[in-house]
């Protein structure tokens, strides 16, 4: 179903979750890009952090079956999955055994949700996700970026990866912080409107938002750290509450990658650091051998560190005590001197180095 739709090409850009050819070190870049798109053009812009509270567990069955007849889907399976998990009778396992009571079976308002673990459930999301989209597309919760060479216009809504939502207001030439503003919350109030329909809501307290404001002194420019009116969410019960408002200089994890409005790397650098100081203290409780520590090194340390770096900006000063602090410990375990030179630490085996990563090239 999914497959159909991306060879058609109904799949916007924006959605990049359950996606075989996307990851999210791609929604990590994109939101890079737009915080620099910000300063390139000294525009007022915002960006709003918007999490799906249990997307999974909440969808709709009734909106579910009719977008999955849209794309293809056969009644017959979507009848058998749906009316399975509507009748499933829940028991508690533990290593004591399994509960006596339990709770479920046929009611009279079936258990809605596609389950955590049922292989068709990033599909249904994605499927939601797409007309969620376009319905946001259809009233205009858009900015709109145009390529100074070619002159194509790029529409966005944000970045949505599976539950991970970013919202994302560019303003136009003409447009003051107030238009902004104004804008934003009304691209929040309808992705939260539209997002109910499928039985989803948004999780007030892991929501938050960047303003970005231009001061000039003096003929140069800095993001403004003055707190502005309180954007606000409706929970289930209707009640208007207050999201956070994160300064320029305040970094928040998305997607795995530590950002800022300001576009430093300071807080993902030292995230890296202690997770790195974090390894070398369990892997001193339990030597291993020499090849496990290569393996270890290439296939899950690195790994964790390589995930970020597409999205960092990292200086040369940075990046090289990110290194020392992952390599000077590690070197005795893989069988080399600890003072093993750096031009030879980073070269190719066949020019006799090691063939370790520079965190600071390989970003």
């Amino acid at each position: 179903m999914i497959k159909q739709s991306g060879k058609e090409k109904r799949i916007p850009d924006e959605a990049y979750g359950s996606r075989a050819s996307l990851n999210a070190n791609l929604v990590a870049v994109n939101r890079r890009l737009v915080i620099d798109l910000f300063k390139q053009k000294r525009r007022c812009g915002a960006i709003a952090g918007v999490d799906a509270a249990q997307c999974y567990d909440r969808i709709v069955h009734s909106l579910s079956i009719l977008l999955c007849q849209k794309e293809g889907a056969p009644m017959s399976s979507l009848l058998m999955m749906f009316g399975t998990i509507q009748c499933m009778t829940y028991f508690i396992r533990t290593t004591f055994g399994d509960s006596k009571g339990s709770y479920g079976g046929h009611k009279d308002i079936p258990f809605q949700g596609t389950c955590q673990g049922n292989g068709a459930s990033p599909a249904i999301w994605l499927l939601i996700s797409i007309y969620l989209i376009l319905l946001m597309k259809e009233e205009g919760h858009v900015s709109n970026i145009r390529s100074p060479m070619s002159g194509i216009v790029l529409t966005l809504v944000g970045f949505i990866f599976v539950d991970d939502t970013d919202l994302v207001i560019i303003g136009e030439k003409t447009e003051d912080k107030t238009e902004i503003y104004t804008r934003l919350q009304e691209s929040i109030n309808y992705w939260n409107g539209i997002l109910r329909v499928s039985g989803g809501a948004l999780k007030p307290e892991k929501c938050y938002w960047y303003f970005a404001r231009f001061l000039w002194i003096n003929g140069k420019w800095r993001l403004s750290d003055e707190v502005p009116p309180p954007i606000t969410i409706k929970d289930d019960n209707g009640r208007a509450n207050n999201i956070e408002f994160k300064q320029p200089s305040e970094a928040t994890k998305a997607v795995g990658v530590w950002q800022d409005l300001n576009g430093s790397s300071t807080k993902q650098v030292t995230e890296l650091i202690s997770t790195v100081r974090k390894i070398h203290s369990e892997m001193s409780k339990s030597p291993l051998p020499r090849h496990l520590v290569w393996i270890g090194l290439r296939q899950a340390i690195w790994k964790s560190i390589e995930h970020v770096l597409p999205a960092t900006n990292m200086s040369r000063n940075e990046a090289k005590i990110l290194a020392k602090e992952l390599y000077r410990p590690l070197l005795p375990k893989l069988g080399c001197n600890r003072n093993f030179p750096l031009l030879l630490r980073y070269s190719p085996p066949f020019l006799l180095g090691l063939g370790l990563h520079n965190p600071y090239i390989e970003q």
